[in-house]
């Protein structure tokens, strides 16, 4: 997943978490089940950036996507996490590091 998910037994006796954190990935969805946005998932757990959020639903769709029978191949645009509209968002490594970049600016009350 792209690091972002570990799994150590020490930690959680080996569930699947965000990296760098003790937040089961479980708890995503179990907020996105409830209907919970992801900020409210975020504002519950400041630890999980949403470049982590992002990033393990692009997996988890490419995923289903490259299984799905008779798929036509994998998809790397995932549009309901775009800003503009009614374009989609790219995440190459260079755009996580600038997202997060700008989320630390955010969390610390500077600018980017």
């Amino acid at each position: 997943m792209s690091g972002v998910v570990t799994q150590d037994p020490e930690v959680l006796g080996g569930e699947s978490v965000f990296a760098g954190t003790r937040v089961p990935v479980k708890s995503l969805f179990d907020h996105l089940e409830a209907g919970d946005s992801i900020e409210v998932f975020l504002e519950s757990f400041p630890s999980v950036r949403r470049t982590q959020v992002i990033a393990l639903l692009e997996d988890a769709r490419a995923h289903a996507v490259r299984s799905r029978p008779g798929g036509v191949g994998v998809r790397t645009r995932f549009p309901i996490f775009s800003s503009r509209s009614p374009g989609s968002l790219d995440l190459s490594a260079a755009d996580l590091g600038r997202l997060e970049a700008e989320e630390d600016a955010r969390r610390h009350g500077r600018s980017a």
